[in-house]
């Protein structure tokens, strides 16, 4: 079982400022997310994600979160995309499976190169 592991992760605030400093925004009509990407340097893909309160409640915005983990940990993607991104959780009423179809979209187009 593949984890979701520490360095595949964005923590820091000033990692969070990169990406939106220098970034490019990948979202369509129909997306759940929004995801604002910048290359990296380190070889490999690393995650942060933005849950604001207007989504609902703390349960809600964690569970999202989780979602949005569980989709990154299961993904099948090129070891060597080197790419910072940033997602974040729209409010919408789509189901998990949409919401994961979106997700493994964007992940298509980061290994087609935006």
């Amino acid at each position: 079982m593949e984890k979701f592991r520490r360095c595949e992760r964005l923590k820091k605030k000033k990692d969070f400022e990169a990406v939106f400093k220098n970034k490019s925004s990948f979202f369509r009509r129909t997306l759940n997310y929004n995801f604002v990407v910048k290359k990296n340097s380190i070889g490999f893909l690393r995650m942060g994600i933005v849950a604001k309160k207007n989504i609902g409640c703390a349960v809600i915005r964690n569970h999202e979160k989780r979602l949005v983990r569980e989709f990154f940990r299961k993904m099948q993607y090129s070891k060597s995309l080197s790419y910072d991104f940033v997602c974040i959780i729209k409010k919408s009423s789509f189901s998990d499976k949409e919401k994961a179809l979106d997700f493994y979209a964007f992940i298509e187009s980061l290994q087609r190169g935006i």
